[in-house]
């Protein structure tokens, strides 16, 4: 997204703008952003800029925090603009950005689960000029429980299977709170892929994960590894092995699946009647879905 002509840069990082803003830090938002990019001066929550720092090797001296509920003030060009971050409830570190300059203002979701703190948030933000939207489920027959139910019926799963390997579909950076719940009721780490521990230890998190098998039963994977590499495997030690894929897309698989797989409806981004309610509150003027 490009903003006051070309001088602002949100989750886009060609050359070019003045100042640059990451709303978090998953794959399909970095896109650009590797070490000796120098474009900068980039903007982000304190929990992203460790990750692109330890993570992706940018200079310090480029990186510039912005914590939320703080308003940030900016001079691009002949411009003053004021920012605001604000958290997005979806993956450790991800925030939404709300944008004042030239009497316009403009908000921009990034990735983003419908809570309370965001109700409050888009009501004080209501009437915004443009509005960029998170509208991965855009169709009403997207309904999802509540993360805390979701995050129970997944226990559960994992409590009738404790005497098998349990494969959990997780991200290297995400689903952290169901990893964190599940953590704590087995009391034990989740296996995971070296990637994945180094973003937990950039959290300051690494005490969920670990790269020792043989000190837990839990395994936590990406959600490709399963349908790419271990669906031969699933079909000869289902006795052995239980994977559980906690997703949102989980209201598209098939009820008696073929691997023995476990889908639990369980998403960070909001569902259909959320993106409603979100909108209905925030009544922008325009909206471009991202």
């Amino acid at each position: 997204m490009q903003l006051v002509g070309k001088d602002i840069r949100v989750d886009e990082f060609g050359r070019g703008g003045q100042a640059y803003f990451l709303s978090h830090f998953h794959a399909d938002h970095i896109g650009g952003l590797r070490k000796g990019w120098r474009h900068g001066p980039l903007y982000c929550s304190p929990v992203t800029a460790k990750l692109v720092g330890k993570r992706l090797g940018l200079d310090g001296d480029l990186v510039r925090t912005i914590e939320p509920g703080k308003p940030l003030k900016l001079r691009l060009g002949t411009h003053d603009v004021s920012v605001r971050a604000i958290e997005a409830n979806h993956c450790p570190g991800a925030v939404m950005f709300h944008f004042e300059f030239g009497g316009r203002r403009v908000l921009y979701t990034g990735d983003f689960r419908l809570d309370d703190n965001i109700r409050r948030e888009a009501a004080e933000c209501a009437d915004v000029d443009l509005a960029y939207v998170d509208k991965t489920y855009d169709d009403p027959r997207y309904v999802f429980p509540p993360l805390d139910e979701s995050i129970d019926r997944v226990l559960g799963l994992v409590g009738e299977h404790m005497d098998k390997e349990v494969f959990l579909a997780l991200y290297s950076i995400g689903k952290t709170r169901l990893l964190r719940a599940v953590v704590g009721k087995f009391n034990r780490p989740v296996y995971v892929s070296a990637e994945t521990q180094r973003c937990y230890r950039a959290m300051g998190m690494e005490s969920l994960v670990t790269r020792d098998a043989g000190v837990t039963n839990l395994r936590g994977y990406g959600r490709g590894y399963f349908f790419k590499y271990f669906r031969w495997r699933a079909r000869r030690h289902r006795k052995t092995h239980t994977v559980i894929i906690p997703t949102g897309w989980a209201l598209d698989a098939e009820e008696d699946d073929p691997h023995g797989y476990f889908y639990v409806p369980y998403s960070e981004h909001c569902d259909y009647p959320e993106l409603c309610e979100f909108l209905a509150l925030l009544r922008p003027k325009k909206v471009i879905p991202i």
